[in-house]
């Protein structure tokens, strides 16, 4: 005799796999998850793509802002490691969310404090002078 109980276990397991399946076809098309986990925890991920300014400008704006950068690399214990803009081959869990828009990546060795100096210098948490950022350990 079959025990028609464990049918339902069957679908149920099925569309569980079917639903995480589903779920991951989607963040690999988006970064909604890998984005709003990066923008939690290191902060500025969670400006919307339409306000990120093109390649173009924000590579300007940054190069514009030299001064500034240099500010930043001055930042006692700072160890910036690197300044970019992120773009399609380089980190693609934000070029992503908006390809051909402009993104600010500093990657650096610096603890809180000297982070909150570096954003004291920037003079907003969010916004690198109208190009969205954040900054992490690398």
């Amino acid at each position: 005799m079959q025990n028609y109980l464990n049918i339902p276990r069957f679908y149920k397991k099925g569309m569980v796999f079917l639903a995480i399946l589903v779920l991951s076809g989607i963040e690999c098309n988006t970064a909604f998850v890998k984005n709003a986990t990066i923008g939690a925890v290191f902060g500025g991920g969670d400006v919307r793509c339409t306000y990120w300014p093109p390649l173009e400008t924000a590579r300007r704006i940054v190069s514009d802002q030299s001064d500034t950068i240099q500010r930043l690399h001055q930042v006692p214990n700072s160890s910036i490691q690197n300044i970019i803009i992120s773009e399609k081959n380089r980190l693609g869990w934000f070029s992503k969310k908006c390809p051909g828009r402009g993104f600010l990546i500093i990657q650096t060795w610096a603890n809180h404090e000297e982070r909150m100096m570096m954003r004291d210098i920037i003079g907003d948490d969010r916004y690198f002078f109208g190009v969205p950022y954040v900054m992490f350990d690398s």
